[in-house]
């Protein structure tokens, strides 16, 4: 029986992985292939985390990631405000931005169309990373541009 646990993957190759699936498909599928073959040889045998401990560190994850993406946001803007003063035609811009983003990604994710048994597919966790980034980035812009605004008025 084939593994049910995902293959490490470091935060660059997540990074080359989303740049191959965004614009290189054909080497994305090859990666995939070449990933699904590696888990079809993995034995199933070891041992999960129970499901709370999975919850719980789902939720202290996106807790970091919400909280570092307000912050990078809230810094720049901070940095905005001292070097150039106010531009609040330019933070309802990245306001705006930033909305748009987060409205992207929510509307970008797959769900039941790409789901495996397992969940450990490259195209899933590839389907993570991204709406994952697009959802820091959109938050960044939207903080950014709230505090740019806010912190000049």
């Amino acid at each position: 029986m084939a593994s049910t646990h995902p293959t490490p993957i470091s935060f660059l190759r997540k990074a080359r992985l989303i740049y191959l699936a965004v614009l290189r498909p054909a080497d994305f599928a090859e990666e995939e292939k070449a990933d699904s073959e590696l888990q079809n040889k993995q034995e199933s045998g070891t041992p999960t985390d129970p499901p709370i401990s999975q919850i719980r560190r789902a939720l202290a994850e996106s807790l970091a990631w919400c909280i570092g993406a307000v912050f990078i946001g809230f810094i720049a803007g901070e940095i905005c405000v001292i070097l150039l003063g106010p531009r609040t035609g330019l933070s309802a811009a990245f306001i705006i931005v930033g909305t748009t983003i987060l409205l992207w990604a929510t509307l970008a994710i797959r769900g039941w169309s790409i789901q495996s048994f397992g969940g450990i597919t490259l195209s899933e966790r590839l389907n993570q990373w991204i709406f994952r980034t697009l959802y820091a980035v959109g938050t960044i812009a939207v903080v950014f541009g709230t505090t740019w605004s806010v912190l000049t008025t």
